[in-house]
């Protein structure tokens, strides 16, 4: 396994107010340094060109920011800017602009024009939800590349799998669901103490017992019956994780989770999961790229992105406004 960063408290950034903050996370690479120092030399400057806002689209903008940081990804879609699908194409247009200088502000009125052609549905002017978008738009790009029923360049990146395994604690017997997912949804407590993310990944993986009104029909036995689910992971280079930060309220309203998160920059280790792609071992282990942040309430706030530039440092990204110094070192700093 190619070396570990520390994982002491100082590598952590805190996420307080975040509705849904997708992480992109990339693979520990023996090949960073060489592939820092290409994408450096491929910059004019330390960081992005901003996005204006065209009317409540900063979920889009703190996306594209997050695309962007993300090398390997930014880099796929560059490379079909030429031989591409209409949206992959003005996609990779605006990343390549975005990764120009000099640093200014980039105007995606074109783009946003293309995706509403593609019935995306969001925008229409009101708020929407930076990971539905990020879902949508990825799934577009991948079949625009090859159809819905074909592996792409998207789905060696960026799909996962997740393996369910259900055990009958009566007979024994067990069956395995497998379902490709672009990301992982990890659920946040509502103590409002804190939690670390790693916490919340266990979480995700932790044995659950069906027992009483969960119990779950035996093919062997021919009847419901109290059963374990374990959850596995097979891990794609770069992962997204879904912080889920709602829940849904018995009189059918939604309420908002503001438990504070503390996000690990470097390291992260998504236990239990199946070995990775490339066969090295069980530990999936990565390192932070970049986070969506929404600050408000569920029907009005402002996305923002968080991202880790090749030089190391963190900014924050807000539309077309001045780009903000994060500091790593600071637990209490906001995403």
């Amino acid at each position: 396994m190619p070396s570990i960063f520390g994982d002491s408290d100082g590598n952590h950034l805190s996420c307080d107010d975040a509705l849904n903050a997708a992480i992109l996370a990339s693979l520990e690479d023996d090949d960073r340094d060489a592939s820092a120092q290409a994408a450096q030399d491929a910059r004019d400057g330390p960081v992005m060109s901003r996005l204006e806002n065209k009317g409540n689209t900063c979920f889009m903008n703190a996306v594209f920011q997050c695309m962007a940081h993300a090398e390997p990804l930014s880099d796929y879609i560059i490379s079909r800017q030429h031989d591409g699908g209409e949206v992959t194409r003005h996609v990779a247009f605006l990343l390549s602009e975005m990764k120009k200088s000099p640093r200014g502000t980039i105007d995606p009125s074109t783009l946003i024009s293309k995706l509403k052609k593609k019935d995306f549905g969001m925008f229409n002017g009101g708020q929407q939800d930076s990971h539905e978008f990020e879902i949508k738009l990825l799934e577009v790009i991948k079949d625009e590349e090859t159809g819905e029923q074909q592996a792409s360049g998207i789905d060696d990146l960026l799909m996962g799998t997740v393996t369910s395994t259900v055990r009958c604690t009566e007979c024994g017997s067990t069956r395995t669901k497998s379902e490709p997912s672009m990301h992982v949804c990890v659920q946040i407590p509502e103590s409002g103490g804190g939690v670390r993310l790693e916490e919340c990944i266990r979480e995700f993986f932790q044995s659950e017992e069906l027992d009483g009104s969960n119990k779950v029909d035996c093919p062997k036995c021919k009847t419901k019956t109290k059963s374990t689910k374990e959850t596995s992971f097979l891990s794609p280079s770069i992962v997204i994780i879904q912080l889920k930060r709602f829940k849904r309220l018995g009189d059918g309203t939604t309420q908002k989770i503001k438990t504070n998160v503390d996000i690990p920059l470097r390291g992260l280790v998504i236990d239990n999961s199946e070995t990775h792609r490339d066969g090295e071992g069980t530990d999936n282990i990565y390192d932070c790229v970049a986070v969506t942040n929404h600050g408000g309430g569920l029907n009005s706030g402002h996305f923002t992105a968080t991202c880790r530039e090749i030089d190391g440092n963190w900014k924050n990204y807000s539309d077309d406004r001045d780009v903000r110094s994060v500091n790593e070192n600071d637990a209490n700093s906001r995403l």
